[in-house]
């Protein structure tokens, strides 16, 4: 009797210890599998981090033109400040978004090597050039104008996504690294003007007190006196809006 419990002691004793080994070696190879795995990621987080910096570099470039015509606008007008995010800084935000996208659409299209991909980056570009005009032309129909081509801007960036897809389905392959450094240019300047335009609707009738003047600036933009103000924006607002 002793011994068959003693056997049954050192069998149950015997599974404890094969289990603790298998527990041991399934331990060592999921570390292992782990270890593979961060090194396949790696070159993704990399890209992850160059792509930060470029996308905060566009932003910077962005808030740094808006300061430098905002204050550029008030020492010309003697005024002092007017609240950020009001529909006087979306317009001012807008006309520095369109300026920096067009000039941006104008570099890409003049390196695109691929007719497809030209054909397609032209009729976007004339998109967008139409909304800049549409924005700034009189109606009376302001709010649902405004309305309507912030939905335009949005469907310009999924348009804008769709031509970096075709570049990499189409395997384009000196074309890609030019396609991702333009998108996120593109991408960041259309959000720019879309968070502008968010900012006008607040009060849509700005636009109406900018054409009333019927004064064309050197810069072929319509301003009042009254709204040429000079304020900082937060870099942090606008990098939430752009993902």
């Amino acid at each position: 009797m002793k011994y068959g419990t003693y056997l049954a002691m050192a069998s149950l004793l015997i599974c404890i210890i094969f289990a603790l080994m298998l527990y041991g070696i399934l331990k060592k190879c999921r570390t292992s599998r782990a270890v593979l795995n961060g090194v396949d990621t790696l070159p993704k987080h990399v890209y992850s981090i160059s792509n930060s910096r470029l996308h905060n570099s566009i932003l910077c470039y962005l808030k740094v033109k808006l300061k430098e015509q905002l204050k550029d606008f008030c020492d010309r007008n003697n005024v002092e400040c007017i609240k950020a995010e009001s529909a006087q800084y979306g317009v001012l935000m807008v006309k520095v978004g369109f300026e920096y996208v067009q000039h941006q659409m104008a570099c890409f299209i003049s390196e695109i090597q691929n007719d497809d991909i030209y054909k397609k980056a032209l009729l976007l570009g004339n998109v967008i050039s139409q909304s800049e005009n549409l924005i700034f032309a009189y109606s009376e129909y302001r709010y649902a104008l405004i309305k309507c081509e912030l939905q335009n801007i949005l469907y310009a960036r999924i348009s804008l996504r769709n031509i970096f897809n075709l570049v990499k389905d189409i395997k384009v392959k000196d074309q890609i690294e030019l396609m991702k450094t333009y998108h996120a240019k593109l991408d960041c300047g259309l959000a720019f003007i879309a968070k502008g335009l968010g900012f006008i609707m607040k009060d849509v009738g700005v636009l109406d007190e900018f054409d009333s003047i019927r004064e064309l600036c050197d810069d072929g933009f319509l301003y009042d006196d009254d709204y040429l103000t000079f304020t900082s924006i937060s870099l942090k607002s606008i990098e939430g809006y752009t993902h």
